[in-house]
């Protein structure tokens, strides 16, 4: 069956939010910080404004827009939602895009803030070496992981398909030697997931 129509959700609270930019480690935050990860063009962007229903962020087709850790502040809640540079292709020198990732590196190695990390993957094409290799820098340093899929709407997203995934991100956690219970198959056209999304990062505030 056809993903589900557009449904009303709630919202990630937009009062007391701020946003700030950095491209190095600063272990001074109070704030829990929820990091946002996955290749170039997997939708963090668009995903986040989805669960702020605003335009928090700025969207582009075009890969290597965002090249700094992004942190959307929350002062009352006190958590951070972190967008980050995709990796992969990127329309970047490859200079830039080393710096990039030394950053991302950096900041999941030495950062002591960081309460859980979600790893997007585009549902079309499943999980990849490089979100692999992502998902073995966060589990050396033990952070909680899920996996959000995104773009289900653009598949029919039979069992079959569920269980391709599933078996897919199963393997990869053996690889990175840790355990996820959260998997969220998500559409930000269709709303699909979020809901379920929200309410997972309010409740590990």
């Amino acid at each position: 069956e056809k993903m589900e129509k557009k449904r009303k959700f709630e919202s990630l609270p937009l009062e007391f939010l701020n946003k700030a930019y950095k491209n190095k480690v600063e272990d001074k935050s109070k704030y829990s910080e929820f990091l946002i990860a996955g290749k170039s063009n997997v939708g963090k962007s668009s995903l986040i404004n989805s669960l702020f229903k605003k335009k928090i962020v700025l969207t582009s087709k075009t890969p290597g827009k965002t090249n700094t850790l992004s942190f959307i502040n929350n002062s009352r809640l006190s958590f951070s939602i972190v967008d980050s540079p995709g990796y992969g292709f990127a329309n970047r020198p490859d200079k830039e895009i080393k710096l990039w990732e030394k950053m991302m590196q950096d900041y999941i190695s030495k950062s002591n803030n960081i309460k859980h990390f979600f790893l997007l993957i585009d549902s079309e094409h499943g999980v990849s070496e490089l979100d692999e290799g992502m998902l073995k820098l966060a589990s050396f340093k033990e952070i909680p992981i899920s996996i959000i899929f995104t773009k289900c709407d653009k598949l029919l997203l039979n069992n079959d398909t569920y269980k391709l995934r599933i078996a897919e991100v199963k393997k990869s956690m053996i690889i990175g030697k840790t355990l996820s219970n959260f998997i969220f198959f998500t559409s930000v056209k269709s709303c699909s997931g979020l809901n379920e999304l929200i309410a997972f990062i309010i409740f590990n505030i």
